[in-house]
C-alpha cells in the first residue's frame, strides 16, 4: 500500500512554525487548500493526519530526565518589538561539570523574532567548548525544525528551499549548523509560557534586551 505524503513548501513551514499556529489552524488550511483545488482530498487528509503527529517536536517538559543528560544544558528564546524591529535575545546556561549557572542576554536594534531566536542559540553554543555534550531547549519550531529536519535538504539545495528560493537567514543557519558540528547537541522543543522557570527567564531576559534596544 503507497502513502501519498504532501510535502509542505519550506516558506509554509517557516511561516506556521514561527507564529506558532495551532493544529486546529493547519487542519483549517488543509480544508481550505483542499476546497480551493489546490491539493487533492487524500492529500488534504495525510496532511491532517501525518504533519501533526510526525513533525511535532516533542516537550521536553514532558521529559523531565533529559535536562541534565551531557555537559551542559542550555535554554534560550528571543523576542522583538514588530517584527521587524528592536529586538533581544536571552539564555541561560548550566555547567554540570563545574555546577554553574550564568545568564547572558543580547539584542539588535532592527531585526526579527527568528533572527533573535537563533542568535540565542549561536551565542549559547559559542560558550561551550567543542567536543562538549549540550542539550539545547528552545520554544521556536522554526529554530528546532530546521537543525532538525530542513537544514541537510537546504544543504543538498545549496541554501535554496523546495521552490528554488533562497533560504532566509542562510547566515545563521550556516552558523548554527557549524557550531553544532563541532559539539554533540541534543536538541529539545519545549512550549512556551507554560511554567518552565527556565524558558520563563530566557523570556524576560530577551524582552528586557527587546525593550533597550527600543529605546535608542
Amino acid at each position: 500500500m503507497s502513502i501519498i505524503r504532501f510535502e509542505i513548501p519550506d516558506e509554509i513551514r517557516e511561516r506556521l512554525d514561527s507564529r506558532h499556529i495551532e493544529n486546529d489552524t493547519i487542519k483549517l488550511l488543509s480544508v481550505h487548500y483542499e476546497l480551493a483545488g489546490m491539493i487533492t482530498p487524500e492529500q488534504a487528509e495525510k496532511w491532517r493526519a501525518t504533519i501533526l503527529s510526525e513533525d511535532s517536536p516533542e516537550d521536553s517538559s514532558k521529559t523531565p530526565d533529559k535536562a541534565k543528560s551531557g555537559d551542559y544544558t542550555l535554554y534560550t528564546d528571543g523576542a522583538c518589538r514588530g517584527n521587524p524591529g528592536p529586538g533581544g535575545w536571552g539564555m541561560v546556561l548550566y555547567d554540570h561539570v563545574s555546577n554553574e549557572k550564568n545568564e547572558f542576554s543580547g539584542g539588535h536594534p532592527n531585526t526579527t523574532n527568528n533572527q533573535m531566536e537563533m542568535t540565542a542559540v549561536i551565542e549559547g553554543l559559542k560558550r561551550i567548548g567543542p567536543g562538549s555534550q549540550v542539550t539545547v531547549h528552545s520554544d521556536s519550531q522554526y529554530v528546532i525544525k530546521g537543525i532538525t529536519q530542513w537544514v541537510m535538504n537546504w544543504i543538498r539545495r545549496d541554501w535554496r528551499t523546495t521552490s528554488n528560493t533562497p533560504v532566509k537567514n542562510k547566515a545563521l543557519w550556516q552558523e548554527i549548523y557549524a557550531l553544532s558540528q563541532e559539539r554533540k547537541v541534543a536538541w529539545r522543543w519545549v512550549k512556551a509560557h507554560n511554567n518552565n522557570p527556565d524558558n520563563e527567564r530566557c523570556d524576560a531576559l530577551a524582552v528586557k534586551a527587546s525593550n533597550k534596544f527600543s529605546r535608542l
